[in-house]
C-alpha cells in the first residue's frame, strides 16, 4: 500500500522490497511527516507572538496619535 501512497512515481523500486523495507520506509516517512509538522508548529506559535505583540504596540501607537490630536486640536483652538 505504501509504494503507492508515498512514491508512485517509483512503484518498481518497492516491488523489489520485502514486508520488513517496505515498513521501514513508512515509517520513515511519517517520522520526516511528524517532524515537519511539530517544527511548522513551533514556527507557527513563535509567529502568532509576534503578531500579537505587534498588535499591542499598534494600539500604544494609534492611543497616542488620538492623543496628540487632541491636543493638536485644543492648541490650535487657543
Amino acid at each position: 500500500m505504501s509504494r503507492y501512497c508515498f512514491f508512485p512515481a517509483d512503484q518498481n523500486y518497492y516491488e523489489c522490497l520485502d514486508d520488513l523495507g517496505v515498513r521501514d520506509v513508512a515509517n520513515q516517512c511519517l517520522f520526516h511527516a511528524i517532524n515537519a509538522n511539530s517544527i511548522n508548529y513551533a514556527h507557527i506559535k513563535k509567529l502568532k507572538g509576534k503578531v500579537t505583540e505587534l498588535e499591542v504596540k499598534k494600539m500604544e501607537l494609534e492611543d497616542t496619535l488620538k492623543s496628540l490630536d487632541a491636543i493638536m486640536t485644543e492648541q490650535a483652538s487657543l
